[in-house]
């Protein structure tokens, strides 16, 4: 069972323990989480480049999540932060595939 990163924790330390826990053969669930936690920390430490890495990494291994559209919202700001031209129009096209009609 994977313990929870305290409150208290700083976040590069929050950092460290979310990445030793994707080792850890976590449940998909689990995963989910802790890659959606972990992307969010990379962005809030100004480490977009880990942040897209890690959204990236989610969007291919669970291409058939619920809030796929939220996850790319997220990247998106970041890609174009980036200049990544390639991953921003991806993107840009899933956005528009997954919005709600």
């Amino acid at each position: 069972r994977l313990k929870p990163v305290s409150c208290r924790q700083t976040q590069p330390a929050a950092v460290d323990a979310h990445e030793k826990a994707l080792k850890l053969s976590p449940t998909p669930q689990q995963e989910i989480r802790v890659r959606l936690l972990l992307a969010r920390e990379f962005t809030t430490l100004g480490r977009e480049a880990e942040a897209v890495a890690d959204y990236q990494t989610f969007v291919k291994s669970f291409p058939d999540h619920p809030d796929l559209l939220a996850v790319y919202q997220k990247l998106l700001p970041l890609a174009e932060q980036l200049q990544l031209k390639d991953e921003a129009e991806h993107c840009r096209r899933e956005i528009k595939r997954l919005m709600p009609r």
